[in-house]
């Protein structure tokens, strides 16, 4: 894992994001997310809500998914750090492909 002053360069990356958003420069704010997605998904793994909640955030920029400012910004308020479980819901939707 990275240092843990590393972490704490991805939570400071997402101050950025957000100030990007509030500024109405979502563009910018693509390559931001995707540095703290990453370190996230480096520090905490592929199931952890930080690493996940930021993917999100990412994506919506990336592809620029209509979303409010207020629903970018939810995805960078992180209040449970216990690990999700996906592989039921990735089962069943490979099941149903």
């Amino acid at each position: 894992c990275f240092p843990r002053s590393d972490r704490h360069v991805a939570y400071q990356l997402l101050h950025i994001v957000k100030s990007l958003i509030e500024k109405g420069e979502r563009k910018e704010a693509v390559s931001y997310a995707y540095e703290a997605m990453s370190i996230f998904e480096v520090c905490f793994g592929l199931n952890h809500p930080y690493y996940l909640q930021t993917l999100a955030l990412w994506t919506f920029l990336d592809k620029d998914i209509p979303k409010t400012d207020e629903e970018l910004i939810a995805l960078m308020n992180f209040h449970s750090n216990k690990p999700i479980d996906l592989s039921d819901i990735l089962l069943k939707n490979l099941k149903f492909n």
